[in-house]
């Protein structure tokens, strides 16, 4: 999303939208390693879906749910494929390296997309963020 020429209310839409699907998303997943951690991610979840996605107190929240996913994903690991990334040259042969992509189980596949949207999510809501400080910066100088 080209944030550049959006305004402040089509940030807020668009951050409140991803909340809503990151919740919808992570709903009857356990998104933590162990009950604490899932308990943990319900508490973030809900606090998410009250619908004010601005608030300081989700700052920790956010940061630990995505932390859990992380680790979550890494538990979830089943092997590694080799990917290779680059190009043939006639005169040089394959230029490129060889990557390790790690295979996922299916919970594994779902957390990712998961954190995913939580990756979308925390990026539009810290340019809300940075926006309204800006706007409520002009307003105490005006």
């Amino acid at each position: 999303m080209n944030t550049q020429d959006t305004t402040l209310e089509d940030l807020l839409t668009e951050a409140t939208s991803r909340a809503r699907r990151l919740c919808a998303a992570a709903l009857g997943i356990d998104c933590g390693s162990t009950a604490q951690e899932a308990a943990t991610a319900t508490r973030i979840l809900q606090a998410l879906q009250t619908g004010n996605i601005l608030r300081d107190d989700l700052n920790g929240g956010l940061q630990t749910l995505q932390a859990q996913l992380e680790a979550a994903i890494l538990s979830e690991t089943v092997g590694y494929r080799r990917c290779f990334e680059g190009h043939h040259d006639p005169e040089a042969g394959d230029v490129g390296i060889v990557r390790e992509i790690p295979v996922l189980s299916d919970r594994g596949v779902v957390l990712h997309e998961v954190i995913s949207l939580l990756e979308a999510l925390l990026a539009v809501r810290e340019e809300a963020r940075d926006r309204l400080r800006a706007e409520q910066t002009l307003r105490r100088l005006l």
